[in-house]
């Protein structure tokens, strides 16, 4: 993590000083998920003056049926867009399924 005045973003990728871009990962169910986008990358890019931003939300788990991760999942994509409209900021997010599967050759087969 690089300290970068108000704690520190997560990753921070550079070719010199012509191009730089940071990187913030939170888990979908993390309470504070929203802010991970909407305060921590955003308040990470101005500080480092940077203007491109990543974030990777990660579900390793089912979610309760009244949870709002299913919630989160689906509108990350156009909450991202309309941050990085409003901000002018070349901003992108990305979200992983990291959740456990069933091993295809353990699968239960019909002969």
């Amino acid at each position: 993590e690089v300290e970068l005045g108000r704690g520190s973003v997560d990753f921070k990728f550079s070719s010199g000083v012509s191009m730089q871009a940071l990187m913030e990962i939170k888990k979908l169910h993390n309470g504070k998920f929203w802010n991970g986008l909407e305060v921590q990358l955003l308040d990470y890019l101005e500080s480092d003056q940077c203007d491109i931003g990543r974030f990777v939300a990660i579900q390793y788990r089912n979610h309760r049926k009244k949870s709002d991760v299913g919630e989160r999942w689906k509108t990350l994509p156009a909450r991202t867009k309309d941050l990085a409209e409003k901000h002018e900021l070349d901003l992108m997010s990305t979200l992983i399924d990291a959740r456990p599967r069933k091993s295809a050759s353990k699968a239960d087969r019909q002969t």
